[in-house]
């Protein structure tokens, strides 16, 4: 029997690192949604963007339940020493669905959020729209995703020649590209609104602080699909 993370052959095991990454992030990422959850439901403030971020934590959960069956059935590992590679390259093809879902949910609870504070009428429109973005490059993520060969099983099974599929790397470099975009514009849109607050500066720099702790954790969401 093969453990995670045992050389096999002189070669290392890499896939136990991306499941335990996995899986030391959705348990911290549980501990702060557990955390905002209590005290949104004490002082009676739940909102949609509590709800997205639950829905968000959810499909992480799903995400590295699909990694953990990858990992389990050889996946990084060297390809003659996997377990069953066409059921390792399909979950890994699966847990690639529910990260765009996660991202996409995290990213709508952010902008939820700044939208219940900064409540002028320049800042509601901007912020609606961007919601709207973030809404529909999730669906066209996780649509291209599904739909990247035809038929969608020659995506993981290398022995379907009658195919076809898009460029992957140019997709997953446009993926990276647009999500790093989109990440960027969910830092800088609580900006001016904080600094044009009737705020101390100390404040002002607290609240920055804030808001940049959860546009952390949708960059940190970045690193861990690459």
């Amino acid at each position: 029997m093969v453990f995670y993370g045992q050389t096999v052959n002189g070669i290392p095991d890499r896939g136990y690192i991306l499941y335990i990454t996995a899986l030391v992030m959705v348990l911290v990422a549980a501990v702060f949604v557990a955390a905002r959850l209590w005290t949104r439901i004490a002082t009676r403030q739940l909102g949609l963007d509590d709800i997205c971020l639950v829905l968000a934590l959810v499909w992480s959960i799903v995400l590295t339940a699909a990694i953990d069956m990858s990992v389990y059935h050889g996946y990084g590992r060297h390809k003659f020493d996997m377990k069953d590679m066409n059921a390792a390259m399909m979950w890994f093809f699966i847990a690639q669905i529910p990260y765009k879902i996660a991202l996409g949910f995290t990213k709508v609870s952010l902008v939820l959020l700044y939208l219940r504070i900064f409540i002028t009428k320049t800042f509601q429109r901007v912020g609606r729209a961007y919601l709207v973005v973030i809404i529909a490059w999730t669906i066209a993520s996780v649509l291209v995703t599904i739909l990247q060969c035809i038929p969608i099983k020659a995506s993981w099974d290398k022995e379907i020649v009658d195919k076809k599929c898009v460029d992957k790397n140019s997709w997953w470099y446009a993926f990276a590209a647009i999500n790093t975009v989109t990440d960027f514009l969910i830092v800088i849109l609580p900006i001016r609104p904080i600094l044009n607050l009737k705020l101390s500066k100390h404040d002002r720099i607290g609240l920055l602080c804030v808001f940049g702790i959860g546009a952390l954790y949708v960059l940190s969401q970045n690193c861990l699909n690459e």
